[in-house]
């Protein structure tokens, strides 16, 4: 559209050529008597309202692709982040767990460079994972993330330390502060001013970091 747009500028500019009309009432021999001088006022007008056209046409598209991406923001952000309550529910729809939410979400609501720091960050244990108790085959074990992944079901109870409950915070606001720059989107109840209340009572528990006193139970429903 642009190649036509400017080649018609250009055969404006360089002038119209005379037709047999023109020629039967000598327009012909007139148009020869201009010089370059007096063309130039033309050229000029000419050149200004392509400017205004281009700026025109740019700006159309530059407001359509903006409200287009909005609208896509909107829509993305609407979309539930969590993938069912059990494991085979996650894998099924190609999602992913995430040990900062604990739970098995959607890639596009995953910070997977915070994840993968939050995964080796426990202070407790010497190589930086974070374990979690729960009940298997009768008995009470300590698990890990990846363990943990496996075992996503409604009922199923997990405890872990008051170390691993502030590191949550902490990096849900991390997440929550990088989502403008890396365009993730934060799961609801992640980012609401609930969330943000219950860890700031947390903060002020008299709690060891190494007490495992956190519960999680995981629902049987989104």
């Amino acid at each position: 559209m642009f190649r036509r747009f400017f080649a018609f500028l250009k055969s404006s500019s360089m002038g119209v050529e005379a037709g047999p009309a023109e020629e039967r009432v000598g327009l012909t021999s007139l148009s020869t008597k201009y010089n370059n001088d007096d063309l130039k006022p033309r050229r000029n007008l000419i050149l200004r309202v392509a400017i205004a056209v281009l700026v025109t046409i740019l700006a159309v598209y530059g407001a359509y692709a903006a409200g287009s991406q909005t609208l896509a923001t909107l829509i993305r952000d609407d979309a539930s982040c969590v993938c069912g309550v059990t494991t085979a529910e996650g894998i099924s729809q190609n999602c992913k767990f995430d040990e900062i939410e604990l739970c098995w979400l959607r890639p596009e609501c995953i910070d997977s460079e915070l994840t993968r720091e939050f995964t080796t960050a426990s202070r407790s244990d010497p190589g930086g994972v974070w374990l979690y108790q729960t009940e298997l085959d009768g008995k009470q074990r300590l698990i890990n993330g990846t363990e943990l992944s496996m075992l996503i079901e409604p009922g199923r109870t997990i405890w872990f330390t008051y170390e691993q409950h502030v590191a949550h915070c902490v990096f849900a606001w991390r997440k929550q502060f990088r989502q403008q720059f890396t365009g993730i989107v934060m799961p609801t109840t992640a980012s609401d001013e609930g969330h943000i209340r219950h860890c700031g009572e947390m903060f002020m528990l008299n709690a060891s970091l190494e007490e495992r006193r956190t519960k999680l139970v995981y629902p049987s429903e989104v």
